[in-house]
């Protein structure tokens, strides 16, 4: 069973290239870490948010969902969560997140509304049929389950681009600003 977010700090940042590609690695330790900069990761911009987010491993991202994928109950696991506190992020990255969270919001409500719209109808008016609001309601739940998926797009990991690997040891950042890089002053290695 996973217990919650290791705390712990990041250190001994590295950057990898693999052709076009970078990725900052860092190492996680316990005690304290390496002091992030004040721009935004994916953007280069200023931060005007300092969030604590947790990077988790990408292959399975839910201790339910690994039961549910794996069947095991055993206590190793496939998520290693790691907490990370202070993430800088600009005003371009708080916008898509509060953009795509408002938009699956949205689109939840109408789904959802759509239907209590059209029970509603058939308990007043006598319209429709009760196979049409099967079909509704067996439409409905699908999309809610996809419209939850998206609203995973809108995590702080995700707008970062940051992860956890090799067991918890190490946060990767996919594809940094040049001034996030800069800021960290590491070299390619």
């Amino acid at each position: 069973m996973t217990t919650g977010p290791r705390p712990m700090a990041l250190k001994e940042p590295q950057l990898v290239t693999r052709g076009p590609f970078r990725t900052i690695v860092f190492k996680v330790r316990r005690g304290t870490g390496v002091e992030l900069p004040s721009c935004c990761v994916r953007h280069g911009l200023p931060a005007v948010l300092r969030e604590d987010i947790t990077a988790t491993y990408p292959a399975v991202r839910s201790e339910a969902m690994r039961r549910a994928l794996f069947r095991q109950r055993d206590e190793g696991g496939f998520t290693y969560p790691v907490s990370i506190a202070g993430w800088p992020f600009c005003r371009r990255c708080v916008r898509r997140r509060t953009a795509v969270r408002r938009a699956v919001g949205y689109a939840f409500l109408v789904v959802w509304g759509a239907l209590l719209a059209l029970i509603g109808a058939y308990g007043y008016f006598g319209l429709g049929s009760v196979v049409a609001i099967g079909f509704a309601l067996f439409a409905a739940v699908p999309v809610s389950a996809v419209l939850v998926i998206q609203l995973q797009r809108g995590n702080w990991e995700l707008v970062a681009h940051i992860h956890s690997t090799h067991e918890g040891q190490r946060v990767e950042v996919r594809q940094p600003s040049d001034a996030f890089v800069e800021a960290l002053d590491i070299r390619a290695g």
